[in-house]
């Protein structure tokens, strides 16, 4: 990574079967990220890898995963809150996430630092 800054405070989701939702809060000192950065998104979701790219300077631009163009929700302010579409299953999960933010085209932190976040739902969360 460039620098040795640490971006990401805490992470949190939750899902309804049919999105992923994300809360993002973070660290004290990175309002540069929040106001001119990116923060860049793979998700891994029943065999298929796609991508999201949120440039938080532009908080009214939308944005796709790709491939695939489905829609991302996304609304930042002192946090940032994200909503995935995943592939509809009989059963949630797993979904494998890696996060990174990015400013002036270079990688400032990424959560993890490698491999992937593995969510996998509760079977009780499952309909």
């Amino acid at each position: 990574m460039h620098g040795k800054r640490f971006i990401f405070s805490q992470i949190r989701f939750g899902t309804d079967g049919e999105k992923l939702f994300l809360r993002i809060d973070f660290a004290p000192g990175s309002d540069d990220i929040l106001k001119f950065g990116e923060l860049r998104c793979t998700i891994r979701n029943a065999g298929q890898e796609q991508r999201a790219s949120i440039r938080l300077s532009t908080p009214r631009e939308p944005v796709k995963l790709e491939p695939g163009g489905e829609p991302v929700e996304w609304a930042a302010n002192s946090i940032l809150e994200v909503a995935f579409p995943v592939q509809k299953s009989r059963e949630f999960g797993p979904v494998e996430l890696c996060l990174s933010a990015w400013k002036d085209g270079l990688p400032v932190d990424a959560v993890p630092q490698q491999g992937w976040l593995v969510i996998a739902a509760e079977s009780s969360w499952s309909s």
